[in-house]
């Protein structure tokens, strides 16, 4: 995020995987991994001012994701202004309530807002997966697309954008985060608190 907020230029990022089977990798919750301890790596504790700054940030960002992701995967794609899917091979889930946890990473709040209570309610208390194409109808996606054209079809848009003025684009994210209500940086943090 640092780098994101100090380059002037950028005005879209899109964030995806070089693992075909995962947008991001998980942590193990049932072996007790809840918050891996790597040099260099943030405290699980930064994530909630993590998200938030992606999200109020200048730059648009995009998840474009294949293969799964779930609980902390699901929840960095929810953190990004849009995502888009494959529809052969996403698959999105919450997770934690299976493991005996709730959703800490912004799950809760996102999902409300995107796909409301019932929808968040199913999908964080099932704790099942859930196909790109139910996601889409879900709005947990923008789109999903076949995984054919997804690598196409986002790099054009990422490209329109980034042709785009890059007040007008900061603008327009600033006035519909406005009028959707994100998420603060206190609730996502209530949320990771009773996670942990």
């Amino acid at each position: 995020m640092d780098q994101i907020e100090e380059d002037k230029d950028i005005k879209v990022v899109v964030l995806d995987s070089a693992d075909p089977d995962y947008f991001i990798s998980h942590y193990d919750i049932v072996r007790g991994e809840v918050v891996p301890d790597l040099p260099g790596a943030a405290p699980f504790s930064e994530w909630p001012a993590f998200v938030t700054r992606l999200a109020q940030s200048r730059v648009i960002s995009i998840a474009k994701v294949r293969g799964r992701a779930r609980g902390h995967g699901s929840e960095l794609a929810l953190a990004c202004d849009m995502r888009f899917a494959s529809r052969e091979k996403a698959i999105f889930a919450q997770i934690e309530v299976g493991c005996a946890v709730v959703p800490g990473g912004g799950a809760t709040e996102w999902l409300t807002a995107l796909a409301g209570r019932s929808r968040a309610l199913e999908i964080i208390v099932g704790a099942d997966d859930f196909d790109a194409i139910t996601a889409e109808k879900y709005g947990w996606v923008n789109r999903a697309l076949p995984d054919a054209e997804l690598d196409g079809f986002v790099d054009n848009f990422a490209r329109r954008i980034a042709s785009f003025e890059k007040r007008p684009l900061e603008l327009a994210k600033k006035l519909v985060n406005a009028r959707a209500g994100i998420p603060s940086e206190a609730e996502c943090r209530r949320t990771a608190n009773t996670f942990q």
